[in-house]
């Protein structure tokens, strides 16, 4: 709300400031524009448009400034013209025009017009009973009293009754220049310059407020972004327009009374219209590049401030106008030449926001040096080519005006565009995270409140008279307990899945006759309904593939069973099963009852996710956790209704063996029936009845816990089977594996954290340990470090398991390693290995960001949250990741070349590829965002 009012002020004032602008340009013209029809009888009107009276101009230079207009003699003067270029010259410049007497035919009214350019003061003399009388006064280095007519135009009216009756008349005038300025007179009957002096005025004072209104844009947008760049060029382009102003004459007359009445009034005004907007230029530019190697540029700033401030003092206390004018010029040329070489020393390094100002300012400035070289020349050559610019009636400060200022507001507005659209974007994207952390907290209190009532269930199955008599039907409890454990376990496995935002911990799984063990935890319910299951599949018998047991599982059971449950009774459960382009694509339809419906469509209506789920509502709970289940794996669930019927389609990408190696370890049953096979070999033992091969020894194991409660557990369940030793800090396990009075083990469990000598540590001594080397190591690892799970095989441990574990997954790894020899364990290693690390993905994809980053200086680097949430947002590669880590520990591209063995140019063009992506300018934005 403040920002909408603060928006609301700006746009109020820069409505009132263009207002008042308008009004005053009104007020002007109404003020200081004589109306020609009062002075205009019936006999003038026949003076023609477009007509001007023809004169003849001649010139005298008197240098001392002595002589009245009654001691010239005409011998004194020189021919001329109507627009000539007198130069510098000392004392005053004496005119003498003589015109035809055109009172009978073109009227009597007429403008003695003097031209745009700068001229300080012209008194204008007539003969009048051969005597030589003041008429009138124009400049623009006196006050507006001192003026015939108070105009901005150089002109002084004359009335031909006023002068002498003959065929022709002549008339002088006096004027002094200090800056040189050319000369352009003319004679023009008065409604003709009125005529054009309207027009002139509107346009002037129309490209004044246009140029004003503009300037104070660029301020107010610099003050209300806080961004002081932008302010002083605002500042530097107001004083700019202010001082055009000043030197076209608007200023004496209306604003700078003061100021035009100095002594070095014209020369400070001239100086400052450009020098003061080249020093706010290269403040700008120096900024805006945000040049890394700006040393280098050093030399051109030294020369453009030189340039500037020994100009300046020039200007000041040099007495010569010529050589004042010379030196000024020469400055500006200096000035604007170092500004393009600055810019093509950094044009590589500009940011491509800022071509725009770049492809306008480069032409404006090209235009300046043109400009100025052409007022030096038109000095001492009298060239008409070098004359161009007298006479332009300050075009060329308007358009170079305009070529720096509309870019620079453009690029404002621009940035501006894109910060309020990065804005909404990220009001979008905070709704939509808020909405699913709505939807995550009340899919979390569902299943909280699902696990308490299946630790009830198996309270009350533990209470039975069966499990207390030791009655037969015990196993009907036992199966209660078993059931409910299972499902207790399978929502707690995809909770801290999907609350750690980590990839589940995957197996090797048979698909097919996975998917059929699924079929029978069915069995149940549709025998209850009387459903009969049609199954079609075109599954290879063989196909493995990568997944996680309890969530492929529920993705399975509960998707039929949702199904299953809003269907009516004695109706057939179409499922049909395929594999293709590399998707695991699962459909299945049945008929509904018309009172299910209604239940469906609430199910289907994903708006309603953000509400909490009643009590009532356990059937939507197992939906729920399916559809977000199958995001892990990259799938969609779409649902339709057609007719009586309801068809589930859901689609899956996980990881998959093509071509399965004998002795791969597969999972092809779950639950209380799971036990793993190796591909084309004899089913081994069930590890949930037997872990070790029957071959009467007795393995030792060694298991490293701080926990007592974790210890004392892996003690329970392992003792009968093992010789059992505990160890409780990385320090005492060291101690008992060198020590040699203490027996061998046969396997090492360690958690990864454990105390005083962490798992990393012992894995590394053990590996260049003669006599530990050969102990297969399993690290128990928090769901935070499964990322670490590879590193650690690769460095030489065994396997992992990821703890919450539970007592099968334990019983299988061990039994893998005591089961299969050793050859056949280093095989399967590495093939789980392979997989996990999944396919070579090809640089266009790469953007799945690892748990660490592979630094030559520093080894695996674990990212922080903030950096895997910003790296996988950009999309970034794992060479960009490393570039992106080396520059916020300060490295120089050279640096990072050496560590990584590429090329400096390399490096450079995953610099720009690395700021592109991140929305960052520099190297200290880069390491202020990543760190």
């Amino acid at each position: 709300m403040r920002s909408t009012n603060k928006k609301k002020s700006i746009f109020s004032l820069l409505l009132t400031i263009f207002t008042l602008i308008s009004v005053n340009t009104i007020s002007a013209q109404a003020r200081y524009i004589q109306n020609p029809m009062k002075e205009m009888k019936v006999e003038d009107l026949r003076v023609p448009e477009h007509k001007e009276i023809p004169i003849t101009v001649s010139y005298y230079n008197d240098d001392t400034a002595a002589l009245q207009c009654s001691q010239l003699s005409r011998s004194y003067f020189h021919p001329g013209s109507t627009k000539f270029n007198p130069g510098f010259y000392k004392g005053v410049l004496w005119l003498e025009i003589d015109f035809p007497d055109t009172q009978s035919t073109d009227g009597k009214y007429y403008n003695l017009y003097l031209g745009s350019e700068h001229i300080d003061v012209a008194d204008v003399f007539i003969q009048k009973d051969g005597q030589w009388h003041f008429y009138g006064r124009a400049g623009r280095s006196i006050k507006k009293e001192q003026m015939t007519t108070p105009s901005w135009e150089l002109h002084v009216p004359i009335d031909e009754s006023e002068l002498e009756k003959k065929e022709s008349h002549t008339i002088r005038v006096r004027m002094m220049a200090y800056i040189g300025a050319p000369v352009r007179v003319s004679l023009i009957p008065r409604r003709y310059f009125d005529q054009q002096h309207t027009r002139q005025s509107t346009a002037n004072f129309s490209i004044i407020g246009i140029n004003i209104t503009l300037c104070l844009i660029l301020l107010a947008l610099g003050i209300f972004l806080h961004d002081y760049i932008y302010i002083l060029i605002g500042a530097a382009c107001t004083f700019l327009a202010l001082t055009s102003i000043q030197l076209n004459g608007v200023g004496p007359v209306y604003l700078w009374n003061q100021i035009a009445i100095l002594p070095h009034a014209p020369r400070f005004t001239y100086f400052l219209t450009h020098t003061s907007l080249l020093f706010f230029t290269m403040i700008f530019l120096s900024v805006v590049l945000q040049n890394p190697a700006q040393k280098k540029s050093y030399p051109i700033f030294a020369t453009i401030f030189t340039s500037f401030g020994m100009s300046l003092i020039f200007s000041m206390t040099i007495q010569s106008p010529k050589v004042v004018f010379l030196i000024f010029n020469v400055s500006v040329i200096i000035i604007t030449i170092n500004y393009l070489f600055l810019w093509a020393a950094n044009f590589r390094l500009a940011h491509e926001e800022h071509s725009l100002i770049i492809n306008f300012w480069v032409p404006a400035f090209s235009t300046m040096i043109v400009f100025h070289l052409f007022k030096i020349l038109r000095v001492y050559f009298p060239s008409t080519i070098f004359q161009i610019f007298d006479y332009d009636d300050y075009i060329v400060y308007n358009l170079i005006f305009l070529l720096i200022t509309v870019p620079v507001l453009c690029m404002i507005i621009r940035r501006q565009r894109r910060r309020t659209r990065k804005m909404k974007n990220d009001l979008d994207t905070v709704k939509k995270e808020k909405t699913a952390l709505t939807e995550e907290k009340n899919l979390f209190a569902a299943v909280t409140r699902q696990l308490l009532g299946l630790s009830n269930t198996v309270l009350n199955a533990i209470r039975l008279p069966q499990m207390q008599s030791g009655d037969s039907s015990v196993k009907n409890a036992q199966g209660i307990i078993e059931r409910a454990a299972g499902q207790a376990t399978d929502y707690l496995n995809a909770l801290t899945i999907f609350a750690n935002n980590r990839p589940p911990h995957d197996s090797s799984i048979l698909l097919l006759d996975f998917f059929k063990s699924c079929l029978r935890i069915l069995t149940p319910l549709l025998s209850r309904k009387n459903i009969k299951i049609e199954l079609s599949h075109t599954i290879p018998d063989n196909l493995v593939i990568r997944a996680n047991l309890s969530l492929l599982e529920m993705i399975f059971s509960n998707s039929l069973m949702t199904l299953a449950r809003i269907s009516g009774n004695d109706t057939n459960l179409l499922v049909n099963l395929k594999f293709e382009d590399e998707s695991i694509i699962l459909k299945s339809h049945i008929k509904i009852s018309p009172d299910n419906k209604e239940q469906l469509a609430l199910m289907l209506d994903e708006s309603r996710y953000s509400s909490p789920l009643s009590p009532d509502e356990t059937n939507e709970l197992g939906f729920r956790l399916v559809k977000k289940a199958i995001k892990v794996y990259n799938g969609t669930f779409k649902a339709e209704t057609t007719g009586d019927g309801c068809t589930f389609h859901v689609t899956m990408k996980p990881d998959y063996i093509d071509n399965p190696e004998k002795n791969t370890l597969v999972v092809t049953r779950f639950k209380n029936e799971m036990h793993q096979d190796i591909n084309d070999s004899p089913p081994p033992y069930a590890p949930t009845k037997q872990i070790f091969p029957m071959n009467g020894k007795i393995p030792t194991i060694l298991f490293a816990e701080s926990n007592t409660t974790a210890q004392r557990l892996a003690a329970e369940i392992l003792k009968d089977q093992s010789h059992f030793f505990a160890a409780s800090t990385g320090t005492e396990a060291w101690n008992f594996l060198q020590d040699p009075k203490n027996p061998k083990p046969d396997v090492f469990i360690c958690n990864y954290n454990i105390p005083f000598l962490s798992g990393r540590e012992i894995l590394r001594k053990c590996t260049e340990s003669e006599t530990a080397k050969d102990i297969p190591i399993i690290f128990l690892l928090p769901t935070s470090d499964a990322g670490r799970r590879n590193d650690l095989i690769r460095r030489g441990a065994a396997d992992c398991l990821i703890k919450p574990y539970t007592t099968e997954e334990l019983f299988n790894k061990l039994y893998t390693i005591f089961s299969i020899s050793r050859k056949i364990h280093n095989a399967v290693v590495s093939q789980i290995t392979q997989t996990l690390r999944g396919p070579e993905i090809p640089p266009e994809q790469e953007g799945i960001m690892p748990a660490q980053v592979q630094l030559p200086s520093a080894g695996s680097v674990a990212l922080t949250t903030k950096q895997t949430s910003i790296f996988n947002t950009a999309g970034l590669s794992s060479r960009e990741q490393q570039i992106a880590m080396l520059i916020s520990q300060g490295k120089s591209d050279k640096e990072i070349a050496e560590l990584l063995g590429i090329s400096a140019g390399t490096v450079t063009t995953h610099n720009k590829k690395l700021f592109k992506k991140l929305n960052v300018h520099s190297r200290v934005e880069l390491m202020n965002k990543v760190r």
